[in-house]
């Protein structure tokens, strides 16, 4: 009698292990793809505010942005290189709950 409760209880507990797996891998892949959003973004961004000339050379880069940034500051005009895409499409790239 104890060996047929032992078999049924192992039963159970390999039942609930292998429920619990699941349930873990769909939560996991429901946020996954807000993960990949996020990531490509970030990457994305990390890409554009790289500057595309080596190292030694990069201060140019930086003395550029820096005119620029004071440049719109003084004149209220912004030059960007997306001048033709609506600030709309950048807004909700990722929602989050």
């Amino acid at each position: 009698m104890y060996a047929i409760y032992v078999f049924f209880t192992n039963i159970v507990l390999v039942n609930l292990l292998v429920a619990m797996m699941v349930f873990s891998f769909n939560k996991e892949q429901a946020d996954a793809g807000e993960e990949y959003k996020v990531g490509k973004f970030r990457f994305q961004k990390e890409f554009y505010n790289k500057p595309a000339i080596p190292n030694p050379f990069s201060f140019l880069v930086i003395f550029y942005r820096l005119f620029m940034f004071f440049y719109e500051r003084k004149t209220g005009k912004f030059l960007k290189l997306c001048q033709f895409v609506h600030p709309e499409h950048y807004i909700n790239v990722v929602q989050f709950d």
